[in-house]
């Protein structure tokens, strides 16, 4: 009896089907599929992956570089207000909390403290250097109002166990302050009569009546700089006008530099 062949189609019918399999398995993953596996990536993994990938492809690099310039430029045209904080922050030390007994106001002042190093924090976050000019204004005037609040509080259980447990509060205010350009902290401590050196001396020198909050030095020390820095300036100034003045058979009214008086805190450390 002949053997019974078996058919081509029959014998090769896994193989006929292979390319069709290996095609749909080839198949690159859809954007639902990729936002899934990016999502399930740590941020390590991903900056290096990101890194890689722009290190490569010039297009990707320039994609980043275009998106950080677009996000920067829109956080430069807001002004983000910070001044709930303070509100809130007083009335958590002089109100909310003032009829509760010690024992009970020692409990909640940790809390207190906390909640303020968590605004500072947030003003921080929200006030990079590429910030506007009043944003980050905004976040300094606003960590000043807390610290002297703190200082200033009402008498109580409260208000003791938070200036004693606040942390870091005059080293987040110099950080914001970094963020300014030179010509922005000129702008500081000049507007509104230059009165924002002389307030914040006076948060410093009650937080040194306590003993606490030391920290607040380092963002003098900025504010310090800022105002050398434009008296030189406006005596160079003051002095080319002078000159040209004399040169032009003119005088000395004595009123050039009238406008950097009246920062009292701080005139004896200038």
């Amino acid at each position: 009896m002949p053997a019974v062949r078996t058919p081509q189609a029959s014998r090769s019918g896994s193989t006929s089907a292979g390319p069709a399999a290996a095609a749909a398995g080839s198949r690159p993953p859809t954007r639902t599929q990729l936002s899934s596996t990016i999502r399930s990536l740590d941020c390590k993994a991903l900056e290096t992956l990101l890194l890689d990938a722009a290190c490569t492809h010039p297009a990707v690099a320039q994609s980043i570089t275009s998106h950080v310039a677009a996000e920067r430029a829109a956080e430069a045209s807001k002004v983000h207000d910070f001044d709930h904080y303070s509100k809130s922050a007083w009335y958590s030390l002089n109100k909310e909390y003032a009829r509760m007994r010690c024992s009970r106001q020692f409990e909640v002042g940790h809390d207190v403290a906390s909640s303020i190093e968590r605004m500072f924090d947030t003003m921080v976050k929200q006030s990079p250097a590429h910030a506007s000019y009043g944003t980050k204004r905004s976040a300094v005037e606003t960590m000043r109002k807390i610290c002297q609040s703190i200082v200033l509080a009402d008498p109580s259980e409260l208000a003791k166990v938070v200036r004693n447990n606040v942390y870091g509060l005059g080293a987040h205010m110099a950080t914001v302050l970094k963020g300014f350009t030179a010509q922005e902290l000129d702008r500081l401590v000049t507007e509104d009569g230059g009165s924002w050196p002389g307030k914040l001396d006076e948060a410093v020198k009650l937080a040194e009546s306590y003993a606490i909050m030391d920290d607040l030095n380092e963002a003098l020390v900025i504010i310090i700089a800022a105002v050398r820095r434009h008296r030189a300036a406006a005596n160079i100034n003051s002095n080319n006008n002078n000159n040209n003045s004399n040169n032009n058979g003119g005088g000395n009214d004595g009123n050039s530099n009238e406008d950097l008086r009246g920062e009292d805190g701080i005139d004896a450390q200038l």
